[in-house]
């Protein structure tokens, strides 16, 4: 960890500005401005047509890596926080061990405290089935509040040993003005479905005919199924929301015991939909608003990213669509707002490859999020535009 801090310290400290103009790693020349991650990988700069038609030169990256996460790092880029960038890069894989994974490019976000966590976004993966062609690697991101500087590097994706023999040419990081990738989400236009609804709440799995329906159906054909949705409102009502607590001792950064504080709350709002008992309403409100003030979904790079925010992108989602005429108006927008900010960072992060389940479509990690993204979508998307677009990420 020390070794870590020392690196990213001494980067900030040799830092190129870079926040308002692109900034290139062509390697024309023997001064490269990178460095290898472990002696026993080697840089070196090679005279002759690269990757374009212009290059006339690239670095040759090679050797082997017992441990740590990446190859070879770049000198520190100043970089605006909140704004939008692209990272591309051309690189050639000759060859690589039997079991090293192909490599990518990340951008390492740097906060002026160095000891901060800030995360990190990357490129597209090399196509191994393309192995020894010149291959365009690009990824799109924002970044994070709080971020002063970034430096590149060439990640292993593992930290296992690995042996790789490849040629970086042309690495480019340049500011933009929006993220490309989010277009291909748009619902635009809005598909009819959700324009029948549009302003109508409840209209997630209910409307208003089936509360009806249902209120009478728990008296004779659902009454079994009733009793256990009763058991576990008033279970949560008697307990109350949890406390926020960095750790649970099990679940680590995950912080995965905030998925059963979603879990609950589509019990207590169907509980106040059956019966129209206030104890339900006030308990779905506290629930929900506890949820909202934890300071964490997750804890460092997990932060709203993953299962203990996709859990609960679905309680408040519920709750807010189906107590919607009932809320006070202060906890409607506290709910509201959390869904936009938290919500909105998932999807970016998602969109643009920055999370590692973005594509791993028979992952419960996917599937979990996913869902919760396209239930706050439903819930809102006739009150910010963004949520048209988690819609169309799910």
């Amino acid at each position: 960890m020390w070794k870590e801090f020392s690196l990213v310290c001494l980067m900030l400290s040799i830092t190129v500005e870079a926040t308002g103009q692109p900034v290139t790693w062509d390697f024309e020349s023997e001064s490269v401005d990178w460095r290898p991650r472990a002696p026993t990988v080697k840089l070196e700069h090679v005279t002759g047509s690269g990757a374009t038609e212009d290059s006339r030169g690239y670095l040759h990256i090679h050797g082997r890596m017992q441990e740590n996460w990446n190859y070879a790092l770049s000198n520190s880029v100043s970089m605006r926080a909140s704004r939008f960038y692209r990272l591309s890069a051309w690189v050639r894989i000759v060859s690589a061990g039997s079991k090293t994974p192909m490599p990518f490019l990340k951008c390492e976000f740097v906060a002026s405290d160095c000891r901060r966590e800030m995360g990190r976004a990357a490129t597209t993966r090399y196509d191994a089935a393309r192995i020894d062609l010149w291959q365009h690697l690009t990824g799109e991101f924002q970044a994070p509040e709080g971020t002063v500087s970034c430096w590149l590097a060439l990640e292993k994706g593992t930290s296992d040993p690995t042996q790789i023999d490849a040629y970086l040419d042309d690495v480019i990081i340049e500011p933009i003005e929006q993220l490309t990738a989010i277009s291909r989400y748009d619902l635009d236009p809005i598909p009819p479905a959700l324009q029948k609804v549009w302003n109508v709440h409840p209209r997630l799995y209910l409307n208003a005919e089936r509360i009806v329906e249902f209120r009478s159906a728990i008296r004779t054909t659902h009454a079994g199924l009733w009793a256990d949705v009763q058991v576990l409102a008033d279970s949560a009502v008697k307990r109350g929301a949890p406390k926020y607590r960095r750790d649970d001792s099990w679940s680590g950064d995950e912080q995965l015991w905030q998925r059963s504080v979603g879990n609950a709350m589509p019990h207590l709002a169907m509980a106040y939909l059956m019966t129209g008992d206030k104890r339900y309403l006030e308990a779905s409100k506290q629930w929900a608003l506890a949820s909202c003030a934890y300071p964490t979904w997750g804890y460092g790079r997990n932060d709203g990213m993953d299962l203990a925010a996709g859990h609960q992108f679905f309680g408040l989602a519920v709750v807010y669509d189906w107590c919607y005429h009932d809320l006070d108006e202060a906890s409607s927008q506290h709910i509201r707002d959390t869904l936009i900010k938290r919500a909105s960072a998932m999807f970016q992060a998602a969109a643009t490859g920055k999370i590692w389940w973005h594509r791993s479509y028979l992952q419960n990690h996917l599937w979990v999020n996913a869902c919760g993204l396209a239930a706050a979508g439903f819930a809102l998307f006739d009150e910010t535009e963004q949520a048209r677009l988690w819609i169309g990420l799910a």
